[in-house]
């Protein structure tokens, strides 16, 4: 292996960066050039016909697979043990989670490069893609909150995580996690304890209820906690009753007189399909979630902690 860490390969002319070349006849070349000219079983290092399978096959030396993957930058040959190509498919899973936390592709290749130079493999790798966005997250905090560290920050992503599953529908830059790792600090300087990311989330919730959100009308947050509670498996029929009493009110502003009810499957709610309810009514005394649910296909009726599917809807007459 050559000492340059940035070259063009002598025989495909492709650029390398962050990675050392091969020697072959005193030219520098790719591990993909490499490769191809002599290809050797990663098992037990036989040689392999150069007629390279596109996926993966069998070293008809030893019998064991091998895996080819030409496109992955962790490791330092495209042909692969199956270990490896199981470490390279958790890698890609992690992958994602990391963009979706806003790491770049650029720092993706230097940081899978410098990891495959050290031959650390995934779990490097991961390891400092996560210390580059937690030293970027933190530094967007005020110096004196930055003592939630690095476990702070992971916090924080988990948290942004849940929230941007619960606002699928808003666009991408409406949260930050910088602006959830805010609330990680709230909570911890409140509870003198870092929250779990459950919680984290709920702060957020409720700063969105206060505050606003991308413009968002504020039955939708209360329906999005609502809902945050139900997957926890905690009684969200408050929350979703606060909900609908929101919707009203916005209909109520918009000067709609009768909402409705549109019902969901239990029999008690059945009652109410189709009813029409003033919409002032509804914002003093919203009749749904049904304290008496008894679908049959509930465990707990919708008043304890399972999901109500009723809603309601403007009358335009």
């Amino acid at each position: 292996m050559s000492d340059s860490a940035s070259f063009n390969c002598h025989y495909c002319g492709a650029i390398q960066r962050f990675v050392a070349g091969f020697l072959i006849d005193g030219r520098e070349a790719c591990r993909e050039c490499k490769d191809r000219r002599s290809p050797t079983c990663p098992n037990c290092r036989a040689s392999l016909n150069p007629r390279l399978p596109k996926r993966y096959g069998t070293c008809k030396t030893c019998q064991q697979r091998f895996f080819v993957n030409s496109d992955q930058e962790l490791f330092d040959s495209i042909i692969l043990t199956k270990a490896q190509n199981e470490d390279l498919n958790i890698y890609h899973q992690r992958l994602s989670r990391l963009r979706h936390w806003g790491i770049t592709e650029e720092e993706i290749l230097q940081q899978t490069q410098i990891a495959r130079c050290n031959g650390t493999g995934a779990n490097g790798a991961t390891e400092r893609l996560m210390h580059l966005l937690s030293d970027r997250i933190l530094s967007t905090l005020a110096e004196e909150h930055r003592f939630i560290g690095s476990d702070g920050v992971f916090v924080a992503l988990e948290a942004f995580s849940l929230l941007k599953h619960l606002f699928r529908s808003t666009p991408n830059d409406a949260l930050s996690t910088s602006e959830v790792a805010g609330d990680v600090v709230a909570f911890t300087e409140e509870h003198k304890r870092l929250p779990r990311p459950q919680d984290a989330a709920w702060r957020t919730l409720n700063r969105f209820l206060d505050q606003g959100f991308s413009n968002m009308p504020k039955h939708q947050i209360c329906s999005a906690m609502a809902w945050h509670l139900h997957i926890e498996g905690r009684n969200c029929s408050e929350m979703q009753r606060r909900s609908f009493q929101e919707m009203a009110m916005l209909y109520d502003a918009q000067g709609v007189e009768f909402i409705e009810i549109l019902a969901g499957t239990c029999k008690a709610s059945a009652d109410l399909h189709g009813t029409r309810v003033a919409t002032a009514k509804f914002v003093s005394s919203p009749c749904i979630p049904c304290d008496d649910c008894d679908d049959p296909e509930r465990v707990e009726s919708c008043s304890t902690s399972n999901w109500c599917n009723c809603t309601i809807t403007a009358v335009y007459d």
